[in-house]
């Protein structure tokens, strides 16, 4: 699931860990309470990015397998968006906005928008978002 719009993602090999945004804007999210939500914290920890947009600081991550799943409320794996975003507003006015992907219970993608699905190459201050329930 890649929503940004392009598909000329950039490989990472081998897969790098976290920068200091990504792993703060994850810690962002995951500070809400939700079922999983604390498998998931833990998981930001040996995360790996293994792909990187071009456009935006949108990542696929990895996480070692070993890890603990993070659970749903059903019980089973969490997979989907997370019921957490960060929500804000770019220089020109223009929402943005970070959404967190899991697949299988392991974090999976972080994905940083523009409404207008223009290029944002900077990441947005994470001081100037906050935190919306989906």
């Amino acid at each position: 699931m890649r929503v940004t719009g392009t598909d000329q993602w950039r490989r990472i090999e081998p897969p790098r860990p976290v920068n200091e945004w990504e792993r703060r804007a994850l810690t962002i999210i995951l500070s809400a309470p939700f079922d999983g939500h604390e498998h998931l914290k833990a998981q930001i920890a040996n995360a790996r990015v293994f792909e990187e947009s071009p456009t935006d600081p949108s990542v696929m991550l990895c996480v070692d397998p070993t890890a603990p799943r993070a659970i749903a409320s059903d019980g089973r794996p969490w997979s989907g968006v997370v019921p957490i975003e960060l929500g804000g507003h770019a220089v020109d006015g223009v929402p943005i906005w970070a959404l967190l992907d899991v697949r299988d219970g392991y974090l999976y993608f972080l994905d940083v928008q523009r409404a207008d699905g223009a290029p944002l190459p900077v990441p947005p201050e994470l001081a100037d978002m906050e935190l919306q329930r989906l």
